[in-house]
């Protein structure tokens, strides 16, 4: 057995078909059935969903019981200012990560070939190529609270995806990026009427990674003029491959995506124990790309689509020809897609609505092993079909949908609703906490992520939602003497808590003292993400 954890997943691998025998414990809970397994001829694949954070989990089949946890805060071993030129090549190792502290600094062009490294808290602006660059199978990267705008070449559907963080096609893996704001790059998209397949900039470019990456929290937008609209909100490649983006094991949820004139989010290649829930996207042609899913299993759920939209050369909103939820087909993999939304709203005297135009759809070629579950799929045309081009080892049912099933390829929503009338469904969005709550009837199979049909509650997205990381403290100390007294001043930087020698002081201060050789002043401070201690010693009239 094989255990790969991030933040809130856990991958399970064991040799054999066990997919109905595997039990996991999380943290102090029970020994409880690992639901939605898949055995794919040679081994029981499969994910444990909603983790929590540095937790320890067991995993057990049989007599063989394998223990993990799941990622926490990694240790961090030094603090330095980010390099005015951007490049990062010196890194920690797994004991001591090094942070490097943008706060306050607008860089050009970051590169990043060095692992086991922090970045925070940067502007990165001007780039010609990727707003900041991954290189050299770079592995252990963790880039938080980074806005980046105005990257990559001027003009529309350029041939190269330029991202706002982007990789040069080597073998990176375990890249994280979080709340992050990736906007107005210097080029744009145009629209499938408008000049073909789109091409340009790309908000998230990572090409054959080795996966085991996490993508959360971050919000990739651009003007409303659509002149500088991306390709794609989160991509990479290469498609057909076993591996693919986001790469095997890896986790994308929170994000916001907008703007985008062919796919908000593409997982396709491998698939395999990718996880995609609790992402917002509007404005864009295709939701969610799964064209193939190579190996599976990949996990969709608790996503949200709003607006849909292909052709760009009218404005008659009938004539937008919005694309599926979730473009699929060709790969043998087995996709789950779990308690979605797709929102549809009114165009006002259209007969249209302005949302997808489907649910599970096979865009891309015929669909296998496609299973969806307590989703509200609903068409933007009471006459779209639902599901197209499936399989018989597909399944749907439980689902609650607003159009005609269309072409499942075996019986589908028994237990199912399907409506002609639209879902009453109150939507609202802050920026941050993003609400859809419906009302509708029906059964609903317990797969494990709630009882109620779609969301079934809030979920939070974007860079707001969850705080910034707190930097650990940074202090010096010095002292200078003049006849009997001596001077001994303080600086921190980021400090909850100073103390002075055992005694508590404010975080910045001086104080004066008769002289006493060979005494030792020392300044310890901290905050929530660690401490800082520095001292002085004072040797008759010197300082040491």
């Amino acid at each position: 057995m094989r255990l790969v954890p991030t933040f809130n997943s856990v991958s399970i691998y064991i040799p054999g078909n066990f997919a109905n025998q595997v039990t996991a414990k999380i943290g102090n809970g029970s020994f409880l059935p690992v639901r939605n397994l898949w055995y794919n001829g040679t081994e029981t694949v499969g994910s444990l969903l909603k983790v929590p954070e540095d937790t320890t989990v067991e995993v057990r089949v049989g007599g063989d019981t394998q223990t993990t946890r799941t990622w926490g805060a990694f240790p961090i071993g030094e603090t330095r200012t980010m390099p005015s030129n951007g490049l990062i090549t010196s890194g920690g190792d797994p004991d001591g990560w090094i942070l490097y502290d943008a706060t306050g600094m607008t860089l050009r062009d970051i590169e990043v070939s060095a692992p086991y490294v922090m970045l925070v808290n940067g502007v990165g602006r001007g780039a010609s190529g990727h707003g900041l660059s991954l290189i050299r199978s770079v592995h252990h990267v963790l880039i938080d609270g980074f806005d980046i705008a105005n990257f990559g070449p001027s003009g529309m559907n350029f041939s190269q995806a330029i991202g706002g963080i982007g990789s040069d096609g080597s073998a990176v893996s375990q890249i994280i990026v979080q709340r992050c704001k990736i906007h107005e790059p210097n080029g744009g998209s145009l629209a499938w009427d408008q000049g073909g397949h789109p091409g340009g900039p790309v908000g998230v470019q990572i090409k054959d990674s080795n996966g085991n990456n996490v993508f959360r929290w971050n919000h990739i937008y651009s003007s409303d003029d659509r002149q500088h609209d991306y390709k794609d909100g989160l991509r990479g490649g290469t498609n057909a491959s076993d591996n693919g983006f986001p790469g095997p094991d890896s986790d994308i949820y929170g994000n916001i995506i907008s703007h985008i004139k062919d796919d908000c989010i593409e997982v396709e290649g491998g698939g395999q124990n990718v996880r995609v829930w609790e992402n917002y996207g509007d404005q864009f042609f295709t939701f969610i790309a799964c064209t193939p899913v190579q190996l599976g299993p990949l996990y969709v759920f608790r996503n949200v689509s709003d607006r849909a939209r292909r052709n760009f050369n009218t404005e008659d909103s009938d004539a937008f020809d919005g694309g599926p939820f979730a473009k699929c087909g060709d790969g043998r993999g087995r996709a789950f897609f779990f308690h979605n939304v797709a929102l549809q709203r009114e165009a006002p005297g259209k007969r249209l609505k302005l949302g997808v135009r489907g649910g599970v759809m096979g865009t891309g070629g015929d669909v296998f092993n496609h299973y969806a579950r307590n989703n509200i799929f609903q068409s933007h045309d009471t006459r779209g079909r639902i599901y197209t081009k499936g399989n018989s080892d597909c399944s749907y049912d439980y689902n609650t949908i607003v159009g005609v099933v269309g072409d499942p390829g075996h019986p589908a929503e028994s237990h199912g609703e399907v409506r002609s009338a639209y879902v009453p469904l109150t939507f609202s969005f802050d920026g941050t906490v993003l609400e859809a709550e419906a009302i509708v009837e029906g059964a609903v199979e317990d797969v494990g992520l709630g009882l109620s049909k779609g969301l079934d509650g809030p979920i939070e997205v974007g860079v707001s939602a969850y705080e910034i990381t707190v930097l650990p403290p940074t202090c010096t100390i010095q002292a200078r003497t003049r006849a009997k007294w001596v001077f001994v001043t303080w600086e921190s930087e980021g400090a909850e808590s100073a103390f002075l020698n055992g005694q508590p002081v404010e975080p910045n201060g001086t104080i004066r003292e008769l002289l006493v050789a060979g005494k030792t002043y020392t300044i310890s401070v901290a905050n929530t993400s660690g401490a800082c201690s520095s001292s002085v010693t004072v040797r008759g009239s010197l300082v040491e």
